[in-house]
């Protein structure tokens, strides 16, 4: 008998001994490379809201910023797909060009897509033609902006070079040429962009180019160029004019760099790094570009053997004499996070808590 509840007792050691420690209720791990709960977004984005409002300019008030952001994820079911890190530099970038995301106006348009590679659905900032606008507008060097589309049956004539000139006069939707669907035929569109010391500059894009931009996109049959894609035609020439004129060091970063994330490639909005404001750790898209072009001339990836971590790298930098690398900052979840007190904690910009507060 007593042998036998030895027995007993030794299974029941090995047994608590084989469960796992028993998680603790205070302790939530939140994985940023994954979809997350509108709930849980929102409260990453309460906790990130005090970096993101120092990159938000004067004339926007960041707690409508904040409300506008989660309300279009709200609204949005296909951005609550999308990995919580994608949405939160996505609107990072947002606030630091001074785009509101509201759909109303247009200046730019949170876009998923399925990338294949990580397997996972990214959000990412596509700027729209009032958005080009509004920051031509903001350098202080613009008048006025004229975007155009041009239909089947519209007067046009346009010279270009030295005396370049266009000239537009319109028909009416009833006079326009329409396709088998009933649907106004689109020949083209132009802008026009005066500048406050009296040149102009203008650019024309036939149909043909306009498409062959779009079937290059990452998200040519959704988002804005399926429900918008008027709108998205006439960005067109504004970015070729604010690529070449070069209103502002930041505009035309902006607008060279949104047209390369239309082919494809990850790359950052602003003049900043957006991936710092939620960690130094990368999407598998960038994560893929940055081992593909660092492995020298040929472009030939670097064997899994040579990289190295952030802190390996700064302990050699600092072997060598020079600076170690500075660690990047922590996340909800991390070892070690306290989350931000007093004016740097803006969790009431969005009329609601931080996390990490109680109901």
């Amino acid at each position: 008998m007593a042998q036998q509840q030895a027995k007993t007792q030794t299974r029941e050691r090995q047994g608590q001994a084989a469960r796992p420690p028993a998680a603790d209720p205070k302790t939530t791990t939140i994985d940023l490379y994954k979809a997350q709960p509108v709930k849980t977004v929102t409260a990453l984005l309460e906790d990130q809201l005090h970096k993101i409002a120092a990159l938000i300019p004067s004339q926007l008030d960041p707690k409508r910023f904040g409300r506008l952001a989660v309300a279009l994820i709200q609204k949005k079911g296909d951005l609550q797909k999308c990995t919580a890190r994608s949405l939160l530099v996505s609107i990072a970038e947002a606030a630091a060009l001074g785009l509101e995301l509201d759909p109303q106006l247009g200046h730019g348009y949170l876009v998923p897509y399925w990338d294949k590679h990580s397997q996972t659905f990214l959000a990412q900032l596509i700027v729209g033609y009032r958005g080009f606008i509004h920051l031509l507008h903001e350098t202080g060097r613009v008048r006025a902006v004229w975007p155009r589309p041009v239909y089947e049956g519209d007067y046009f004539d346009m010279l270009q070079g030295d005396d370049e000139y266009i000239k537009h006069r319109p028909v009416s939707p009833s006079e326009r040429g329409r396709d088998q669907d009933g649907a106004c035929i689109l020949k083209g569109c132009y802008a026009i962009v005066k500048f406050v010391d009296g040149s102009h500059r203008q650019q024309w894009m036939w149909k043909e180019d306009i498409d062959a931009r779009r079937a290059r996109s990452k998200s040519p049959d959704a988002g804005p160029w399926v429900t918008d894609y008027i709108a998205m035609a006439l960005k067109c020439p504004i970015r070729e004019i604010t690529k070449t004129s070069d209103p502002s060091p930041k505009l035309t970063k902006a607008a060279v760099a949104d047209e390369m994330r239309e082919v494809g490639l990850d790359v950052d909005l602003c003049d900043f790094s957006a991936s710092e404001l939620v960690g130094a750790r990368t999407d598998a898209t960038t994560k893929r570009l940055e081992e593909k072009y660092s492995g020298g001339p040929g472009g030939d990836p670097k064997p899994e053997g040579d990289q190295k971590t952030g802190a390996q790298a700064g302990a050699t930098a600092a072997k060598v004499g020079g600076e170690p690398e500075e660690k990047p900052p922590l996340l909800p979840g991390d070892e070690g996070y306290v989350p931000p007190t007093g004016e740097g904690a803006q969790g009431e910009l969005l009329g609601g808590r931080a996390p990490g507060q109680e109901g």
